[in-house]
C-alpha cells in the first residue's frame, strides 16, 4: 500500500559497469542488463531499461534510464523506485568477461570455454495505494416504503455489489447479514458470507468485480460488509449498515370483536323496541414480518335502512395510533359504532410493505 524501493547490489573489485577496456568494441570486462517490466492495472505493459552511463540499451524498451551507481569499496549499488499502482518484475543479466565465471561446453567434441550469464528474475511485486470502491444497488430500485431508515419491499430483492479493485479476492470479502421477524426472532436464511466468498458467484470485467445477491426469504435484514484488498487497503468511506425488509405475505385476517352492549342492545331492542347505546369495536391483526402500518375500517349502511341510521363512513388509522403488542406482531385498534346505525363493518389491514 506504499511505494517500493528495489536495491541492486554488485560486489565486485574490478567492476567497470559494462564500459569498454580498449579501443575495440569486443573488449568488455563486465556486462549487465537490467530491465523493469511494469504492468498497470489496465493490463498495459511498459519496459524500462537501466544502462551504464554512455551505454546503449540492449532491449526493446519503452524507456531507457542511466544507472547512477553508489560505490563503497567493492560494493556497487543503485535503487529503483516502484511508485505507481502496477505489477512489477525486475530482470537482471550479468556477465563477467574476466574469466572469473566460465564453463566448458562441448561442440562436436571440441571443448570451448564460455562465459556464464548470471540471471535474476524477481517475483511479481505489486504496488497498490488505491482504496477499493464498493457500491451496493438494490432491485427493485425503489422500495414501496421507507420508514425510520428501513426500506421495505413486497417482493424478493436483489442486491448488486460492485467492487472496483485490481487486487481482489472473493475470500477477502466478509458479509455480515442478519435476519429477524418483527418480534426479533431469528429467521433462517442463506449463508451469505459463504455466498460472497464463492468465486463462482462473481463476474469480472477488468478491475470491476460484481456479484448479485438474492434476498428471497421474508425477513427484516441488516446487511454490512468489510473488505481489504491484497495490499490491506480498505474503503475510504465507512457506509452505514443497510437495513431493509422483504415481506411478500399479506397480514393475517383481522379479528373483530364487539363490546358486550351489542348483545344487550339486541335484547333490549326486542323487549322495548329501542336501544341507542354506542358499541365499541376492537380489531386485532397479526403480521409476522414487517408489522402493520395502517388499518382501514368502513361502516357500510345497509341498503334500504332508515334515513335515521348513520351514513357510510371510512376511517384510516395510521401507525402512530395503532397499539402494538407481542413484539409489534399484533396490531390493535378500537372505535365506536354510532348509536343509530344499521349496516356492516369491514376492516383492511396494510403492513409496512404495502401488502
Amino acid at each position: 500500500d506504499s511505494n517500493v524501493v528495489a536495491e541492486i547490489v554488485i560486489n565486485e573489485a574490478n567492476f567497470f559497469e559494462g564500459m569498454k577496456t580498449g579501443d575495440d568494441n569486443e573488449s568488455v570486462i563486465h556486462e549487465i542488463g537490467i530491465k523493469l517490466i511494469k504492468t498497470d492495472n489496465n493490463g498495459n505493459v511498459y519496459v524500462t531499461e537501466f544502462v551504464p552511463a554512455g551505454a546503449i540499451g540492449k532491449y526493446d524498451a519503452d524507456t531507457v534510464k542511466t544507472i547512477e551507481w553508489t560505490t563503497v569499496e567493492d560494493k556497487h549499488s543503485f535503487t529503483i523506485e516502484y511508485n505507481e499502482d502496477a505489477d512489477y518484475v525486475l530482470e537482471i543479466a550479468y556477465t563477467d568477461y574476466s574469466e572469473n565465471d566460465s564453463e566448458t561446453v562441448s561442440y562436436d567434441n571440441e571443448f570451448v570455454t564460455e562465459k556464464v550469464v548470471k540471471t535474476y528474475t524477481s517475483k511479481v511485486i505489486t504496488v497498490d495505494k488505491t482504496a477499493p470502491v464498493i457500491t451496493v444497488d438494490f432491485d427493485p430500485a425503489q422500495p414501496v416504503n421507507t420508514i425510520d431508515g428501513t426500506e421495505y419491499y413486497n417482493s424478493a430483492a436483489t442486491a448488486t455489489v460492485t467492487v472496483n479493485e485490481h487486487n481482489f479476492r472473493p475470500s477477502d470479502f466478509e458479509a455480515l447479514v442478519s435476519a429477524v421477524n418483527v418480534t426479533g426472532a431469528a429467521v433462517a436464511i442463506t449463508d451469505y458470507n459463504a455466498y460472497f466468498k464463492n468465486p463462482e458467484n462473481w463476474t469480472k470485467s477488468g478491475n470491476i468485480h460484481t456479484i448479485k445477491v438474492p434476498f428471497e426469504t421474508d425477513a427484516n435484514y441488516a446487511f454490512d460488509y468489510t473488505f481489504e484488498d491484497l495490499a490491506l487497503n480498505t474503503e475510504e468511506v465507512d457506509y452505514e449498515t443497510y437495513l431493509f425488509t422483504v415481506d411478500k405475505t399479506i397480514p393475517e385476517i383481522p379479528v373483530i370483536k364487539y363490546s358486550t352492549p351489542v348483545l344487550e342492545k339486541i335484547i333490549e331492542a326486542l323487549t322495548f323496541g329501542y336501544y341507542q347505546a354506542q358499541a365499541e369495536v376492537t380489531v386485532t391483526v397479526d403480521d409476522i414480518t414487517s408489522g402493520i402500518d395502517t388499518i382501514i375500517w368502513k361502516y357500510i349502511k345497509q341498503t334500504g335502512s332508515s334515513v335515521i341510521n348513520a351514513e357510510n363512513s371510512e376511517t384510516t388509522v395510521e401507525r402512530a395510533d395503532i397499539k402494538c403488542s407481542d413484539g409489534k406482531k399484533t396490531a390493535t385498534i378500537s372505535f365506536m359504532i354510532p348509536a343509530q346505525a344499521r349496516g356492516n363493518i369491514s376492516v383492511t389491514a396494510v403492513d409496512r410493505s404495502n401488502n
